[in-house]
């Protein structure tokens, strides 16, 4: 990774933890509208808080996948430098 493509990667990962917050909260106000009673309404309630726990899950990535993408920055300007000094 180039340091030219870094603010792309940023915005990226801003964007994708805004989208799981929105979609955590949703799924969340979707479950608690839903409610439990009928069988029918028990399984959506289920799917419903079984898709914010995976967001949820899956935003407990974010902070990896962030320093991931700044050890590949780091490493791309420590080979560019490594290949332009000679």
């Amino acid at each position: 990774m180039q340091l030219q493509q870094a603010p792309a990667a940023i915005l990226l990962l801003v964007v994708i933890g805004v989208a799981t917050a929105v979609g955590a909260s949703v799924t969340d106000q979707l479950a608690n509208n839903i409610g439990q009673g009928t069988y029918t309404q028990n399984l959506s309630y289920g799917a419903a808080q079984n898709a914010t726990l995976g967001l949820g899950e899956f935003a407990s990535f974010l902070p990896i996948i962030g320093l991931i993408i700044a050890a590949a920055i780091v490493i791309g300007l420590v080979v560019m430098a490594f290949a332009f000094s000679q």
